[in-house]
């Protein structure tokens, strides 16, 4: 259970951005964010995520506060439009950011999922059955981490990444940078890994449901969503197009880090050839 820290933060923005283009405000998180006061981190996050959701067509973007729970970075509370940083967790820059751009696309994916009438069916089912049926407990260690396989969390995560490289395009040689890479690297792999496990599972076992199949039989099951659009939902979930967005992603992440290794030996090489020609000039 998530408990907010400092409620003053809540309506209140103590620092005018007024003149500040965004990436100077990014750059400020990048550049500035571990000697940064605990009320200028929460005010920078709120007025990144206010563009970031307006530059998407919300025009009532969801306040941003500091919670603790050390269990996860941030969250996102649909029904008092509350996302909450847990600063103690939070402490890499890039991972900063990337909790913004993650929770408030949680809130778009829910006014899409509401509101989108062109959305596709069976992506809303499956958005719906993420939402009204609880997934369980974090995993144990070697378990299948099933709340990363819901749609909802990987549109999140993909938007977010993407939002990152973007806007540290030129952040290569930053070891926060890179840290940041490898981790979210890390968890990409897990995700597909986790996917061919519930797949292979299901071919040797069919009533061992992946994970959103499994939700969308719940949500039937309860009276959440009618028959059609359980069947539209499992039609979705098995051929789950963000998978391959995921795939793609991951490549891109990869080129980064080995396009940072390289300019890092290049470096190292440079100052090895230096040293060489000082020890060989005569004083």
């Amino acid at each position: 259970m998530s408990r907010i820290r400092n409620q003053f933060f809540w309506n209140t923005n103590r620092y005018s951005f007024e003149g500040r283009t965004s990436q100077s405000l990014v750059q400020e998180v990048i550049h500035d964010w571990r000697g940064m006061e605990p009320d200028r981190k929460i005010s920078l996050l709120q007025e990144i995520g206010d563009r970031f959701a307006r530059s998407h067509g919300v025009d009532n973007p969801p306040h941003v506060a500091e919670i603790e729970n050390t269990n996860l970075y941030g969250s996102f509370t649909q029904y008092i439009n509350t996302i909450g940083i847990d600063m103690d967790s939070v402490k890499n820059p890039f991972q900063a950011l990337d909790t913004i751009y993650h929770e408030e696309t949680h809130n778009l994916t829910a006014i899409r999922r509401d509101t989108d009438p062109e959305m596709d069916p069976g992506e809303r089912a499956v958005l719906m059955a993420n939402r009204w049926e609880y997934i369980g407990d974090a995993p144990g260690e070697g378990e299948i981490d099933r709340n990363n396989l819901q749609t909802d969390e990987i549109i999140s995560n993909l938007s977010a990444m993407k939002s990152v490289m973007q806007t540290s395009a030129e952040e290569e040689m930053n070891p926060d940078f890179e840290e940041y890479l490898q981790e979210r690297l890390s968890y990409l792999n897990r995700l597909q890994a986790d996917r061919e496990r519930e797949l292979q599972q299901f071919q040797e076992n069919s009533e061992m449901l992946p994970t959103e199949m499994q939700q969308l039989k719940d949500c039937y099951d309860h009276g959440n969503i009618p028959f059609n659009q359980r069947d539209e939902g499992m039609e979705f979930a098995e051929n789950n197009p963000y998978f391959e967005s995921a795939a793609q992603l991951q490549v891109q992440m990869e080129e980064a880090l080995s396009e940072s290794y390289f300019l890092h030996m290049e470096e190292q090489q440079e100052e090895e050839e230096t040293v060489e020609l000082s020890y060989g000039t005569e004083l």
